[in-house]
C-alpha cells in the first residue's frame, strides 16, 4: 500500500515512476560448474616387513685321520690350525678311564668304529685343557651314541642336559642298559681282552728287530771310534820315541872329541 501510495503521489507531481523506484541490482549470472575432477586415491605406504633374524651359523667342522688316544679322546691328523693336529673330546660321552677294567674295551670299541677312515667332527665348545668338544661322526653313525650303545660308555647328563642329542643318548644308554652290555654286565660276567691297535702289534712285532740294529750301529761306532782312538796314540808313540832317538844321537854326537 505504501508504494502504490507513493507512487501516485509522484505521478500527479509528473515524476516517472522508473525513476522513483532504483532498479534493484541483477545478480551476476552463475557459471556452470562441472563434476569435480576425480581425487586419486593415494594408496597408504606400505608397512615395511621386518628383516628375517640371520640364522645361526654352523659350527666349525674338523674332518681328519683319527688317532685313537682313549675311550672319549682322538687326534685328528691335520685338522688343527695352520695344518696340525687337533685333540677331540667326544661331546656328552663318560668313558672309563684306562686305569679302569673297561677302559681298554671302550678305546678297542672306538678304534673299531673309526676303522682307519676320515672322522668328521662338529665342534660344539672348549675344554679348559684347549680341546674341542665336538661330536664325530664316521660316514652317517654319530661315535659317541655308538659307544653308549655297545654300553661302552655312559651318558655325560652334566654336558648333556638341554642338548638336542639328550634324547637320543639316553634312549641308547637304556638300550645298553636293558641288554647288559659293556659296563652293564653283570659282575662276574666273562669278557675277553680286546686286540690291541694295529700299530701296537707292529711295535710290538718289529721293536726288538730295530732295537737289535740300534745296538749293532752303536757297538760299531765305539769300535771304530776306539781302532782310530787306538792309532792315533801309536803314531804318537812312534813320533816320541823317533824323537828321543834324535835327541840321543845328538847329545852322543856332541860328546866325541873333536880332532887336532
Amino acid at each position: 500500500m505504501r508504494i502504490l501510495f507513493a507512487t501516485l503521489i509522484l505521478a500527479s507531481l509528473g515524476v516517472p515512476p522508473a525513476l522513483a523506484t532504483p532498479a534493484e541490482p541483477r545478480p551476476p549470472p552463475v557459471e556452470a560448474v562441472g563434476p569435480p575432477p576425480p581425487v586419486e586415491a593415494v594408496e597408504p605406504p606400505a608397512a615395511e616387513e621386518p628383516a628375517p633374524d640371520p640364522e645361526p651359523s654352523p659350527p666349525p667342522t674338523l674332518v681328519g685321520r683319527a688317532l685313537v688316544l682313549d675311550g672319549a679322546t682322538i687326534v685328528l691328523l691335520g685338522a688343527g690350525p695352520e695344518g696340525g693336529d687337533r685333540t677331540v673330546r667326544l661331546f656328552g660321552v663318560d668313558a672309563p678311564e684306562m686305569d679302569m677294567p673297561e677302559g681298554p674295551h671302550t678305546r678297542a670299541a672306538l678304534d673299531e668304529l673309526i676303522g682307519g677312515d676320515d672322522v668328521a667332527c662338529d665342534e660344539r665348545d672348549i675344554d679348559r685343557f684347549g680341546r674341542s668338544v665336538a661330536t664325530c661322526f664316521v660316514g652317517n653313525v654319530d661315535v659317541g651314541e655308538a659307544l653308549i650303545r655297545q654300553g661302552r660308555a655312559l651318558v655325560d647328563r652334566v654336558f648333556m642336559l638341554g642338548s638336542d642329542l639328550e634324547a637320543a643318548y639316553n634312549a641308547a644308554e637304556l638300550s645298553a642298559r636293558r641288554d647288559q652290555l659293556g659296563v652293564w654286565a653283570p659282575p662276574g660276567a666273562e669278557t675277553t681282552e680286546p686286540w690291541p691297535p694295529i700299530w701296537v702289534l707292529l711295535v710290538q712285532a718289529i721293536g726288538p728287530i730295530i732295537a737289535a740294529f740300534v745296538a749293532f750301529l752303536l757297538g760299531a761306532y765305539v769300535n771304530h771310534r776306539w781302532a782310530v782312538n787306538r792309532q792315533i796314540r801309536q803314531h804318537r808313540l812312534n813320533i816320541d820315541l823317533q824323537n828321543r832317538d834324535d835327541i840321543a844321537a845328538t847329545i852322543r854326537q856332541s860328546n866325541q872329541p873333536r880332532g887336532p
